[in-house]
């Protein structure tokens, strides 16, 4: 089916490709030469994980990144820690979603493995709030999500602490990974094969094999692992990338490109010292 999106590329004229390098190129430069040589890059554009090892690709997977209105950022990270079986604390803005369904469904926080909480994390009974009043500006609680394979997190999550709160994490939503466009979280990566990537960090430094995080997982309860070596992370936006032999173009999903196109070809004024 050739629709308006296939008919835009069909007609893309060599000089606008030309251009998407140029803007890569640029985006490339932003890059911290201070890296070590084991190493995991989130292409944001590309929907991907790549995982370097002594400067070469050990091992990549598809990723979900966040939507257009809660876009994941751009930053460089040290990954020091995984947790298996992790809860979820629901952030305040969207913590409006889950008192809705509690409205039409009084049954919806035991069937996802809610519990709820105040700011001491002290357990609330769900059964004593008002619910048919609640609103996300008066509700004073928090939700926090129990481990299971319903965990909006999945059962495992890898920390990089950032000013941004965001991290890598498993998903129950596996559907997704299907999408060619797959910007729909709330901002954090959602890693199509979390499991094998646990396997990739733990086996080189901390000598964890697949069959002890399988093990881990299976328990149930909720585990830190503190890597003896931290990881850098570099989460980057590239619409164009590739190797030696070939480039991959990829779709300005928050429409950046112009932007940084405008800054580099427009003439810089004519002022006199």
């Amino acid at each position: 089916m050739i629709g308006n999106a296939t008919l835009k590329l069909l007609n893309k004229d060599y000089s606008e490709y030309i251009d998407d390098i140029l803007v890569n190129l640029e985006r490339i430069r932003w890059v911290d030469n201070t890296l070590t040589e084991r190493f995991l890059v989130v292409n944001i554009a590309g929907f991907k994980l790549f995982l370097f090892e002594d400067n070469k690709l050990k091992w990549q997977t598809n990723v979900v990144v966040g939507r257009n209105y809660t876009k994941t950022p751009i930053f460089k990270g040290q990954m020091s820690y995984i947790v298996m079986n992790p809860t979820w604390t629901v952030p305040r803005s969207i913590a409006g979603g889950i008192i809705k369904k509690m409205k039409e469904n009084p049954n919806y926080l035991n069937e996802k493995d809610f519990v709820v909480v105040d700011s001491r994390r002290n357990p609330v009974d769900s059964k004593s709030i008002d619910w048919a009043n609640a609103s996300r500006k008066n509700f004073p609680y928090w939700f926090v999500q129990q481990p299971s394979e319903n965990n909006s997190l999945g059962q495992i999550k890898f920390m990089f602490p950032n000013k941004y709160s965001i991290y890598l994490h498993d998903t129950p939503a596996k559907t997704l990974f299907q999408q060619d466009q797959r910007a729909f979280s709330h901002g954090c990566v959602r890693v199509d094969d979390p499991f094998t990537l646990a396997e990739k960090i733990l086996e080189t430094s901390d000598n964890w094999s697949r069959s002890d995080i399988d093990d881990a997982i299976a328990a149930k309860e909720t585990t830190k692992i503190s890597l003896s070596k931290p990881l850098d992370v570099l989460l980057m936006y590239w619409t164009v990338a590739g190797d030696d032999e070939s480039l991959q173009f990829y779709t300005d999903v928050y429409n950046r490109d112009g932007a940084l196109l405008k800054a580099l070809t427009t003439p810089l004024a004519n002022n006199t010292i």
